[in-house]
């Protein structure tokens, strides 16, 4: 049980740190491909939005959508007017929450985490901005879902859980057959102690091995052995000299049942 649960506790931290890497690292690259794809498309905005070409922005923006785990795509102005949107209901909207004022105001392309307010779901806001010749454009904003880190992860503890499992059964088997070769032997020997307590000094134990215990097997059987010896040389010594009382009580005349009484 001690081997088992030692297992079981092994396996149980090393699938968590595993799980926590693998989610970082998957979240890094998550980072890395939504930046580079904003940054990407943050170039080719950069013709229609010195023309006002609007029908290119939205093929740009319909194209961007069609990317896994895209959730949402829009460009910005230098004020935070909404140039195009995934959601054509959201053009010409001003935005001026602390999100894209952050995304608006910042020179380099970055990102943040972010909660839906409506589902829930975790994304990553990537905001890019638009530049030419140090002049700045515009911002290109793109929503990139965390779902598919969530499934990466399910999957990865899924694999852990079987492996987990796998390992635990192998891990009974072999602390099972373990005790068993630990714990055979010494009860062999515990029995055996207890024949010769009870006055079975033939008692020999069978066990043959280059260990500890096959060293304790052998000096039991030599010290029954021993003891053997010592017991029949004193039931020989005593015969000897109760046969000598015998001969010489007889020679005196006195009767032998006094023997018995000594």
């Amino acid at each position: 049980m001690l081997i088992e649960g030692f297992v079981l506790i092994l396996v149980c931290v090393t699938g968590i740190i595993t799980t926590m890497r693998e989610k970082e690292t998957l979240e890094n690259e998550l980072h890395k491909r939504g930046l580079a794809l904003t940054v990407e498309l943050s170039k080719f905005m950069t013709r229609p939005l010195l023309s006002h070409d609007i029908p290119t922005l939205r093929r740009f923006v319909n194209h961007s959508m069609e990317q896994d785990c895209v959730s949402y795509v829009l460009v910005l102005d230098t004020y935070g007017k909404v140039l195009m949107h995934s959601d054509l209901s959201e053009v010409g909207k001003t935005y001026t929450d602390t999100l894209t004022m952050a995304a608006v105001n910042s020179v380099v392309p970055g990102f943040t985490d972010v909660r839906s307010p409506q589902t829930g779901e975790l994304r990553c806001d990537m905001f890019t901005p638009v530049q030419v010749s140090g002049v700045r454009l515009g911002t290109v904003r793109l929503g990139y879902s965390h779902m598919a880190v969530a499934k990466e992860i399910a999957a990865a503890q899924q694999h852990i859980l079987l492996l987990g499992l796998l390992t635990a059964i192998g891990g009974g088997i072999v602390a099972y057959f373990l005790a068993n070769f630990i714990s055979s032997p010494i009860k062999q020997i515990t029995d055996a102690t207890a024949q010769v307590a009870n006055g079975h000094l033939d008692t020999q134990i069978m066990i043959k091995r280059n260990d500890e215990i096959g060293t304790l097997a052998s000096t039991f059987n030599k010290m029954t052995e021993d003891l053997r010896r010592t017991t029949v040389s004193k039931d020989y010594f005593d015969n000897i000299i109760i046969n000598r009382l015998i001969i010489e009580y007889s020679l005196r005349g006195i009767p032998c049942g006094c023997i018995i009484k000594i």
